[in-house]
C-alpha cells in the first residue's frame, strides 16, 4: 500500500466512523425517549367525568335512593386525575389510593397492589367498577391497577390546601390533600409512637384554640415506631372521614414539622410516658415493692388496659402495701416538670398516695430513701371507676438526675379499695 492511498483510506474510514457514530447516537437516543414514555394500553375513554360529577352521583344516586349502597357503571366512563397518596410510599394504606383533581377528590379501592405512586397522572376507566359511600368516605371499588388505569405521566405534584381543623370538620375536605398550621399533638399523645405495631392507631392534633382532628396511622407503616414531635408547627396530610370522625392520613413523616413552642409556650417534651396499650404493668423499667403481704399490681381491660390493684383476694381483704415505683427520671436539665395521670376507684378504704424522690437507687425497699408525698385531684368511690384526671403536679423542687414517683396502695384485713391508674406522663409544662 502506497502513502498517498494509506491517507485516503484513513481519511475515508474516519469519516465513514464519524457518520455511523451519529446515526448511533441518533437512533439511540430516540430509543432512549420511547423508552422514558409512560406506557400506553389500550384501556377505553368513553364519557369523561370528573371527580366532583362522581362525588355528585353519589348523593343523586345513592344518598337519595332509599336502599342503595352504590352504583356499578356499566359502559365506558373515564376520569382524569393525579394520585395524591399511595400504598407504596410508606405503607399507610393497604390496596387502596386518594386521586384529586381540580374539582375534588376521591379514594380508590384495588383488587391488587401495584406500581401507582403519588404524583401519576392517570386515567381511570371506570366500566364495571363501583361508586359508593363507606363510613362517609366517597370510594371508587374494585379497580384492576394493570387493566383500568393509564399513566400519563409522573411527578405531577398536587398542591395542598392549607385549612384549619375548623374547616376540616365542616367535612367539605373530605380525601383532599390539606396542610395544618399552627398544630400540636395532644399532652396525652405526647412520648408516644405513631401507632402500634401491626394495629391501626388514632392520635389527636390540636390548634390554640384546643380543636382538634383524629390522626391514623397503620400499624404497618414504615414509620409507625417513630415517636411523636412535641412541639407545634404544620402537618401535611390526605383528610378522611369514617363515621362522625375526621381523620388524617400521613403520607410521610417528612410532611410533619413541629419544632416550635408549643400553644402557650413550652416545650413539651416528655421524660416518661405509661399508658399500658402494651398490657404489661412493669415494662419500660416499672417495678413494685410489697412491703406488707403479697398483693400485686396487674393489668385490668383489654380494649383500654390499666394498671390494677385491690386486696380483696380469696374472698377476704388481705393487709397489704405496696409501691408500684417508676425507672429513674433525669430531670436535670428540666425547666418546669409536671406529673399526670389518670386514676380511678371502687368499694371503701385508704386512698392511693403518690410520692417522689430523688435519693432512691432504683432496687432497695422504699424505707431506703426520703419520700415526699404529692397532691393531686384524687377520684372519688362514688360513682364507681369514675375516671379522674390527676391535674398537673408540679415537680419543679424535684429537679434531679435520680427522681423516682411512686404510687403506694395500703389495705386492711377489713377493708381496701380497688384503683386503677393510666396515663402516666412526666414532662415539661
Amino acid at each position: 500500500m502506497n502513502k498517498d492511498f494509506k491517507i485516503i483510506y484513513m481519511k475515508t474510514a474516519s469519516k465513514y466512523f464519524l457518520i455511523f457514530g451519529l446515526f448511533a447516537l441518533i437512533f439511540g437516543s430516540c430509543v432512549k425517549q420511547e423508552f422514558d414514555e409512560p406506557e400506553k394500553t389500550n384501556v377505553p375513554v368513553g364519557t369523561v367525568l370528573t371527580i366532583g360529577d362522581l362525588r355528585q352521583m353519589v348523593i343523586d344516586s345513592i344518598q337519595n335512593v332509599v336502599g342503595a349502597t352504590n352504583y356499578r357503571f356499566t359502559s365506558d366512563y373515564t376520569v382524569y386525575a393525579t394520585v395524591t397518596m399511595d400504598e407504596n410510599r410508606a405503607g399507610n394504606l393497604y390496596k387502596s389510593a386518594y386521586i384529586q383533581d381540580s374539582t375534588g377528590a376521591i379514594n380508590l379501592q384495588f383488587l391488587n397492589s401495584g406500581s401507582l405512586y403519588e404524583g401519576d397522572s392517570i386515567r381511570l376507566n371506570l366500566k364495571g367498577k363501583l361508586l359508593l359511600e363507606y363510613n362517609g368516605a366517597y370510594q371508587i371499588d374494585s379497580i384492576d391497577i394493570e387493566k383500568d388505569i393509564v399513566k400519563i405521566a409522573t411527578n405531577k405534584s398536587v398542591t395542598p390546601k392549607t385549612v384549619t381543623i375548623a374547616d376540616l370538620m365542616t367535612g367539605a375536605y373530605e380525601a383532599q390533600l390539606i396542610k395544618l398550621e399552627d398544630v400540636q399533638f395532644i399532652l396525652g399523645d405526647l412520648g408516644k409512637t405513631y401507632a402500634d405495631f401491626e394495629s391501626n392507631t388514632n392520635r389527636t392534633i390540636e390548634d390554640c384554640d384546643e380543636n382538634q382532628v383524629l390522626v391514623r396511622t397503620s400499624g404497618w407503616a414504615t414509620f409507625y415506631s417513630e415517636t411523636l414531635p412535641s412541639g407545634k408547627g404544620s402537618v401535611i396530610a390526605v383528610a378522611s372521614v369514617y363515621g362522625s370522625d375526621i381523620q388524617l392520613y400521613i403520607r410521610s413523616t417528612d410532611e410533619v414539622s413541629m419544632d416550635s413552642a408549643r400553644c402557650g409556650g413550652g416545650s413539651g417534651i416528655v421524660y416518661l410516658n405509661k399508658d399500658y396499650t402494651d398490657a404489661n404493668v412493669f415494662s419500660g423499667g416499672w417495678i413494685q415493692k410489697q412491703v406488707v403481704g403479697t398483693i400485686s399490681w396487674s393489668i385490668y381491660g383489654s380494649t383500654n388496659p390499666a394498671a390494677s390493684i385491690s386486696n380483696y383476694t380469696g374472698g377476704s381483704n388481705q393487709a397489704c402495701e405496696n409501691w408500684l415505683i417508676s425507672p429513674v427520671i433525669n430531670l436535670a436539665s428540666a425547666t418546669t416538670p409536671i406529673l399526670s395521670f389518670r386514676n380511678c376507684s371502687g368499694y371503701t378504704g385508704d386512698d392511693l398516695t403518690v410520692w417522689v424522690s430523688t435519693n432512691y437507687d432504683g432496687t432497695s425497699a422504699p424505707s431506703s430513701a426520703t419520700w415526699t408525698q404529692l397532691s393531686f385531684t384524687l377520684a372519688v368511690a362514688d360513682p364507681y371507676w369514675s375516671w379522674t384526671d390527676s391535674g398537673p403536679v408540679n415537680l419543679t423542687p424535684y429537679k434531679n438526675a435520680t427522681t423516682y414517683i411512686a404510687f403506694k396502695y395500703t389495705g386492711t384485713s377489713s377493708n381496701g379499695k380497688t384503683w386503677e391508674i393510666d396515663d402516666i406522663i412526666v414532662q415539661e409544662q
